[in-house]
């Protein structure tokens, strides 16, 4: 065993007295414990200021600082080189692989007389009737004929006797009167909806732009947005020479409808998108005045008519430019993308919720 670094307690252990305050320093491993002629180290274990070691000859020393009684050879006087330990027995370490007849070779049976044959253990098979023989057999029974199938109870097609599911669950099927359907986390499920009907209707068949059906041609130019809550809302073009922007939700659980924008040929083109406080905010085409147009409400309260909306024009954006897309990002503030129809460049506008278009 070699030492180095500063020793103030006697822990290089070769004899060389050190006192507190003067101690000793070596810059390389050059200082080497002195265990006795012959003698070296099976294990050692180090503390703070003082240190221990079992031998080859399982003898057990101690030595360095001893104020005390750490060394535990009956006094409190330092040591600079190793001690035995009086009244300790011989000690020895062994690993279990020493205790097993040939591990190597998958014989894990106890040597007669170890440890472990001592203990009555051993690695082998507790109801073997012949545990000195090496090797434990078994049988395996596959079972006949395995059922898969759809294991989920609430599918239609569940099957109470299959042992591997299949994916094959059947679910039940929606309908208008239905307000209730449980699933597990997980279940697959899809959903056919019924787009037949050209215009938003709420479960009454009433039209979105509260206006004649027949005569409106309704969500031509659309975008739809979800709020915090989960609700729907959409901003679409109500045409046949009505041209007005339009707007519906279902937020109160039923679709309801309104008007965004009813000057001039509107809505067209339009882009819905809510912030963090669930306010709206619709991008839309003025094609009478080529211009982009920006309506905002707060989630609550009506939305039926243009009053309730606050609709502003964006005037950094110049003429025609009815092509475009709107984002938002966590702070609120909004992003506007659209293309030059003079450079045919792409452009870039922004909005932070308190500030101006620019």
């Amino acid at each position: 065993m070699v030492c180095w670094g500063y020793d103030e307690w006697g822990l290089f252990g070769n004899s060389i007295a050190s006192a507190y305050g003067s101690g000793r320093l070596a810059t390389t491993a050059s200082e080497y414990v002195t265990f006795g002629t012959g003698r070296t180290a099976a294990s050692i274990n180090m503390n703070f200021r003082h240190a221990c070691a079992v031998l080859d000859n399982a003898d057990l020393v101690c030595w360095g600082r001893n104020h005390k009684a750490q060394l535990g050879n009956g006094n409190t006087t330092q040591q600079f080189q190793p001690t035995v330990v009086n009244n300790v027995s011989s000690l020895r370490q062994i690993a279990v692989h020493e205790m097993l007849v040939d591990p190597a070779n998958d014989d894990f049976r106890p040597k007669w007389g170890s440890q472990l044959h001592q203990l009555s253990a051993g690695a082998y098979d507790a109801g073997d009737a012949d545990p000195w023989t090496a090797g434990v057999s078994w049988t395996y029974s596959p079972m006949s004929d395995p059922i898969s199938g759809c294991m989920n109870s609430k599918a239609l097609n569940y099957d109470s006797s299959a042992i591997f599911g299949d994916q094959s669950c059947l679910f039940t099927s929606l309908s208008t009167s239905q307000t209730l359907f449980q699933l597990n986390v997980g279940d697959p499920f899809s959903h056919e909806f019924d787009f037949t009907n050209p215009f938003v209707s709420n479960e009454s068949g009433v039209c979105a732009n509260s206006l004649s059906c027949s005569s409106t041609n309704v969500g031509e130019f659309s975008d739809i947005a979800i709020d915090s809550n989960g609700a729907l809302h959409m901003c679409y073009y109500i045409g046949s020479n009505v041209h007005n922007l339009g707007y519906a939700t279902n937020k109160t659980g039923t679709w309801t409808s309104g008007v965004v924008a009813t000057s001039n040929n509107v809505g067209q083109y339009c882009q819905i998108v809510l912030d963090s406080n669930d306010r709206i905010h619709i991008i839309f085409y003025d094609d009478t005045n080529n211009k982009l147009h920006h309506s905002t409400k707060t989630l609550a309260g009506s939305h039926q008519f243009t009053s309730h909306w606050s609709t502003t024009a964006i005037t950094v954006v110049s003429a025609n430019h009815e092509i475009f897309s709107l984002a938002i990002d966590s702070d609120d503030t909004l992003h506007l993308s659209y293309q030059s129809r003079y450079s045919s460049d792409l452009m870039y506008r922004t909005k932070t919720s308190s500030g101006s278009w620019s």
